[in-house]
Protein backbone atom coordinates (compact mmCIF):
# COMPACT_ATOMS: atom_id res chain seq x y z
CA UNK A 1 0.00 0.00 0.00
CA UNK A 2 1.04 3.68 -0.83
CA UNK A 3 0.39 6.94 0.55
CA UNK A 4 -0.08 9.72 -1.46
CA UNK A 5 -0.96 13.84 -0.31
CA UNK A 6 -4.23 14.74 -2.06
CA UNK A 7 -6.02 17.86 -1.13
CA UNK A 8 -4.17 18.51 2.11
CA UNK A 9 -5.21 14.59 3.20
CA UNK A 10 -3.47 11.40 3.00
CA UNK A 11 -4.57 8.81 -0.02
CA UNK A 12 -3.50 4.84 0.27
CA UNK A 13 -3.37 3.60 -2.76
CA UNK A 14 -2.98 -0.38 -3.46
CA UNK A 15 -0.55 -0.67 -6.34
CA UNK A 16 0.86 -3.46 -8.16
CA UNK A 17 0.90 -5.36 -11.94
CA UNK A 18 -0.92 -8.08 -13.46
CA UNK A 19 1.58 -11.81 -13.97
CA UNK A 20 4.25 -12.25 -12.94
CA UNK A 21 6.40 -10.18 -15.67
CA UNK A 22 9.01 -10.93 -13.40
CA UNK A 23 11.37 -12.76 -11.19
CA UNK A 24 9.37 -13.18 -7.99
CA UNK A 25 12.24 -11.77 -6.11
CA UNK A 26 12.14 -8.65 -8.00
CA UNK A 27 8.58 -8.62 -7.78
CA UNK A 28 8.32 -9.15 -3.76
CA UNK A 29 11.33 -6.46 -3.62
CA UNK A 30 9.36 -3.52 -5.56
CA UNK A 31 5.47 -3.85 -5.43
CA UNK A 32 3.13 -5.43 -2.56
CA UNK A 33 0.56 -6.40 -4.93
CA UNK A 34 0.36 -8.28 -7.77
CA UNK A 35 -3.21 -9.85 -9.78
CA UNK A 36 -2.62 -13.32 -10.52
CA UNK A 37 -2.96 -14.28 -14.07
CA UNK A 38 -2.20 -18.27 -13.72
CA UNK A 39 -5.59 -18.95 -12.30
CA UNK A 40 -7.65 -17.10 -15.12
CA UNK A 41 -5.70 -19.84 -17.74
CA UNK A 42 -5.16 -23.13 -16.01
CA UNK A 43 -5.26 -23.05 -12.13
CA UNK A 44 -1.85 -23.86 -10.42
CA UNK A 45 -1.35 -26.56 -8.15
CA UNK A 46 -1.97 -25.75 -4.72
CA UNK A 47 1.77 -26.47 -3.28
CA UNK A 48 2.76 -23.44 -6.15
CA UNK A 49 0.23 -21.35 -4.74
CA UNK A 50 1.52 -22.32 -0.96
CA UNK A 51 4.85 -21.37 -2.40
CA UNK A 52 4.08 -18.45 -3.39
CA UNK A 53 2.26 -17.13 -0.15
CA UNK A 54 5.50 -18.68 1.50
CA UNK A 55 7.90 -16.54 -0.31
CA UNK A 56 6.14 -13.35 -0.43
CA UNK A 57 6.75 -10.59 2.25
CA UNK A 58 3.49 -11.03 5.07
CA UNK A 59 2.08 -7.45 3.79
CA UNK A 60 2.54 -8.10 0.37
CA UNK A 61 -1.54 -9.14 -1.02
CA UNK A 62 -2.09 -11.00 -3.69
CA UNK A 63 -5.40 -10.39 -6.14
CA UNK A 64 -6.84 -13.55 -8.03
CA UNK A 65 -8.37 -13.70 -11.47
CA UNK A 66 -10.93 -16.11 -12.23
CA UNK A 67 -10.52 -19.36 -14.03
CA UNK A 68 -11.81 -18.62 -17.23
CA UNK A 69 -14.50 -21.75 -17.15
CA UNK A 70 -16.60 -19.00 -15.23
CA UNK A 71 -16.35 -16.42 -17.56
CA UNK A 72 -15.02 -17.43 -21.11
CA UNK A 73 -17.17 -19.90 -23.39
CA UNK A 74 -14.79 -23.17 -24.31
CA UNK A 75 -14.16 -21.37 -28.13
CA UNK A 76 -12.42 -18.28 -26.57
CA UNK A 77 -8.54 -18.28 -27.76
CA UNK A 78 -7.42 -18.11 -23.99
CA UNK A 79 -8.30 -21.71 -23.53
CA UNK A 80 -4.82 -22.83 -25.77
CA UNK A 81 -3.24 -22.32 -22.59
CA UNK A 82 -5.56 -24.53 -20.13
CA UNK A 83 -4.36 -27.66 -19.39
CA UNK A 84 -6.87 -28.85 -16.59
CA UNK A 85 -9.88 -30.74 -16.94
CA UNK A 86 -13.00 -28.57 -16.58
CA UNK A 87 -15.54 -31.50 -17.63
CA UNK A 88 -18.29 -30.41 -20.69
CA UNK A 89 -16.89 -27.59 -22.93
CA UNK A 90 -20.57 -26.55 -23.95
CA UNK A 91 -21.01 -25.40 -20.12
CA UNK A 92 -17.97 -23.18 -19.41
CA UNK A 93 -18.55 -19.56 -19.24
CA UNK A 94 -20.83 -16.59 -19.10
CA UNK A 95 -21.62 -16.98 -15.20
CA UNK A 96 -23.97 -19.63 -16.48
CA UNK A 97 -25.68 -22.20 -14.00
CA UNK A 98 -23.83 -25.44 -14.43
CA UNK A 99 -21.53 -27.39 -12.49
CA UNK A 100 -18.83 -27.03 -14.70
CA UNK A 101 -19.01 -23.31 -13.31
CA UNK A 102 -19.80 -23.77 -9.78
CA UNK A 103 -16.66 -25.99 -9.46
CA UNK A 104 -14.76 -23.66 -11.25
CA UNK A 105 -15.08 -21.47 -8.52
CA UNK A 106 -14.91 -23.61 -5.80
CA UNK A 107 -10.89 -24.21 -7.25
CA UNK A 108 -10.44 -20.33 -7.78
CA UNK A 109 -11.64 -19.90 -3.90
CA UNK A 110 -9.77 -21.94 -2.79
CA UNK A 111 -6.27 -20.94 -4.11
CA UNK A 112 -7.34 -17.02 -3.31
CA UNK A 113 -7.62 -18.85 0.79
CA UNK A 114 -4.32 -20.32 0.21
CA UNK A 115 -2.51 -16.73 -1.04
CA UNK A 116 -4.79 -15.34 2.00
CA UNK A 117 -6.23 -13.07 -1.42
CA UNK A 118 -9.57 -10.96 -0.30
CA UNK A 119 -10.29 -9.97 -3.51
CA UNK A 120 -11.47 -12.02 -6.67
CA UNK A 121 -11.29 -10.58 -10.52
CA UNK A 122 -14.21 -11.81 -13.07
CA UNK A 123 -13.54 -10.54 -16.31
CA UNK A 124 -15.91 -11.08 -19.07
CA UNK A 125 -15.11 -11.15 -22.75
CA UNK A 126 -16.46 -9.16 -25.46
CA UNK A 127 -18.69 -11.85 -26.84
CA UNK A 128 -20.68 -11.63 -23.18
CA UNK A 129 -22.80 -9.08 -24.31
CA UNK A 130 -25.99 -7.58 -22.54
CA UNK A 131 -29.12 -9.13 -22.38
CA UNK A 132 -31.18 -10.54 -20.11
CA UNK A 133 -30.13 -13.56 -19.98
CA UNK A 134 -26.72 -12.33 -19.36
CA UNK A 135 -28.19 -9.90 -16.58
CA UNK A 136 -29.83 -13.45 -14.87
CA UNK A 137 -26.42 -15.37 -14.94
CA UNK A 138 -24.71 -12.49 -13.13
CA UNK A 139 -27.58 -12.25 -10.82
CA UNK A 140 -27.83 -15.79 -10.17
CA UNK A 141 -23.79 -16.42 -9.70
CA UNK A 142 -22.52 -13.53 -7.56
CA UNK A 143 -26.08 -13.59 -5.26
CA UNK A 144 -24.87 -17.34 -4.75
CA UNK A 145 -21.02 -16.47 -3.37
CA UNK A 146 -19.55 -16.72 -0.03
CA UNK A 147 -19.11 -13.13 1.48
CA UNK A 148 -15.50 -13.75 2.64
CA UNK A 149 -14.17 -12.58 -0.47
CA UNK A 150 -14.67 -9.27 -2.15
CA UNK A 151 -15.36 -9.35 -5.75
CA UNK A 152 -14.84 -7.31 -8.79
CA UNK A 153 -16.75 -7.79 -12.22
CA UNK A 154 -14.79 -5.91 -15.24
CA UNK A 155 -16.83 -6.24 -18.54
CA UNK A 156 -15.01 -5.82 -21.91
CA UNK A 157 -18.29 -6.08 -23.21
CA UNK A 158 -20.46 -2.79 -24.90
CA UNK A 159 -22.41 -2.75 -21.56
CA UNK A 160 -24.80 0.13 -20.54
CA UNK A 161 -22.69 1.98 -17.82
CA UNK A 162 -26.13 2.22 -15.86
CA UNK A 163 -26.63 -1.42 -16.07
CA UNK A 164 -23.03 -2.17 -15.05
CA UNK A 165 -23.68 0.09 -11.73
CA UNK A 166 -27.00 -1.36 -10.33
CA UNK A 167 -26.00 -4.99 -11.06
CA UNK A 168 -22.76 -3.96 -9.18
CA UNK A 169 -24.67 -2.22 -6.03
CA UNK A 170 -27.58 -4.82 -6.00
CA UNK A 171 -24.93 -7.44 -5.73
CA UNK A 172 -22.31 -5.74 -3.72
CA UNK A 173 -19.20 -6.22 -6.11
CA UNK A 174 -16.99 -3.95 -7.61
CA UNK A 175 -17.01 -2.32 -10.97
CA UNK A 176 -13.47 -3.28 -12.41
CA UNK A 177 -12.26 -0.52 -15.10
CA UNK A 178 -9.86 0.65 -17.19
CA UNK A 179 -10.04 4.82 -16.27
CA UNK A 180 -9.13 6.18 -19.88
CA UNK A 181 -12.02 4.02 -21.47
CA UNK A 182 -14.61 4.67 -19.29
CA UNK A 183 -15.49 6.15 -15.42
CA UNK A 184 -16.03 3.33 -12.65
CA UNK A 185 -19.32 3.02 -11.22
CA UNK A 186 -18.92 2.20 -7.85
CA UNK A 187 -17.45 4.07 -5.02
CA UNK A 188 -14.20 1.83 -4.72
CA UNK A 189 -11.74 1.39 -7.53
CA UNK A 190 -10.12 -1.24 -9.13
CA UNK A 191 -8.63 -0.01 -12.10
CA UNK A 192 -6.98 -2.44 -14.85
CA UNK A 193 -5.03 -0.58 -17.31
CA UNK A 194 -4.36 -2.37 -20.29
CA UNK A 195 -2.53 0.47 -22.18
CA UNK A 196 -3.91 3.67 -24.25
CA UNK A 197 -5.69 5.05 -26.02
CA UNK A 198 -7.54 1.73 -27.09
CA UNK A 199 -6.28 0.56 -30.09
CA UNK A 200 -4.98 -2.40 -32.21
CA UNK A 201 -1.56 -1.93 -30.29
CA UNK A 202 -2.77 -0.63 -27.02
CA UNK A 203 -1.16 -2.91 -24.81
CA UNK A 204 2.37 -1.52 -25.91
CA UNK A 205 1.02 1.75 -25.75
CA UNK A 206 3.49 3.36 -21.98
CA UNK A 207 1.97 5.69 -19.80
CA UNK A 208 3.46 9.50 -20.15
CA UNK A 209 3.40 11.41 -17.12
CA UNK A 210 0.25 13.36 -18.39
CA UNK A 211 -1.41 10.10 -18.38
CA UNK A 212 -0.02 9.24 -14.80
CA UNK A 213 -1.50 12.62 -13.50
CA UNK A 214 -4.73 12.23 -14.61
CA UNK A 215 -4.36 8.61 -13.01
CA UNK A 216 -3.94 9.94 -9.56
CA UNK A 217 -6.42 12.13 -9.88
CA UNK A 218 -8.73 9.73 -10.28
CA UNK A 219 -7.98 7.55 -7.33
CA UNK A 220 -9.58 7.69 -3.89
CA UNK A 221 -8.58 6.36 -0.55
CA UNK A 222 -7.61 2.35 -0.29
CA UNK A 223 -8.27 2.08 -4.31
CA UNK A 224 -6.31 -0.75 -6.46
CA UNK A 225 -4.64 0.15 -9.52
CA UNK A 226 -3.03 -2.78 -11.28
CA UNK A 227 -0.96 -2.20 -14.50
CA UNK A 228 -1.87 -4.72 -17.42
CA UNK A 229 0.18 -3.49 -20.39
CA UNK A 230 3.41 -4.34 -21.65
CA UNK A 231 5.59 -1.87 -19.75
CA UNK A 232 3.58 -2.40 -17.36
CA UNK A 233 6.58 -2.76 -14.88
CA UNK A 234 8.25 0.58 -15.90
CA UNK A 235 4.60 2.04 -15.41
CA UNK A 236 4.07 0.96 -12.59
CA UNK A 237 7.53 2.32 -10.92
CA UNK A 238 6.81 5.44 -12.48
CA UNK A 239 3.31 6.00 -11.06
CA UNK A 240 4.44 4.88 -7.40
CA UNK A 241 7.49 7.31 -8.17
CA UNK A 242 4.76 10.09 -8.52
CA UNK A 243 2.53 8.81 -5.23
CA UNK A 244 6.21 9.52 -3.10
Amino acid sequence: MYKTERHGSYCMLHVGICGFSVSQKELFDTFRLVEVQKTFYSPPMEKTVKRWRKNAPEDFEFTVKAWQVITHPSSSPTYRKMSREAGNPDHFGFFQPTREVSNAFDITASLAQLLEARIIVFQTPKSFKQSSKAIGNIRGFFSSLPEKFTYVWESRGDWDPATIQDLCEDLGIIDGVDPFRRRPTTEQKYFRLHGSPPGKNMYSYTYTLEDLEKLRACCRDQDYVLFNNMSMVDDAHSFLALLQ
